[in-house]
């Protein structure tokens, strides 16, 4: 049987269990979901009338289809 050995390197640092590096970033997949609740609560105090038009997947014809997904917690803000 052959054995092939690696060395296997992270290159999208951790922030939570290496902050103490040099370089150390926050990923925008851990970023925009926290940003995008605080700007609806901060912003918009939680109103998806006020903020419907914002949300990725928003259909002018068809503004409530998004309503109960907003509801049950969806704070997905389109960036355009």
């Amino acid at each position: 049987m052959k054995l092939l050995s690696l060395k296997l390197w992270q290159h999208t640092p951790l922030i939570h269990f290496q902050g103490e590096q040099f370089f150390a970033t926050l990923r925008a997949s851990e970023v925009k979901p926290r940003l995008d609740k605080y700007i609806i609560d901060k912003e918009f105090h939680n109103d998806f009338d006020q903020c419907g038009h914002l949300l990725v997947g928003f259909d002018p014809n068809r503004p409530n289809d998004l309503r109960e997904r907003f509801n049950s917690g969806y704070r997905a803000i389109s960036v355009r």
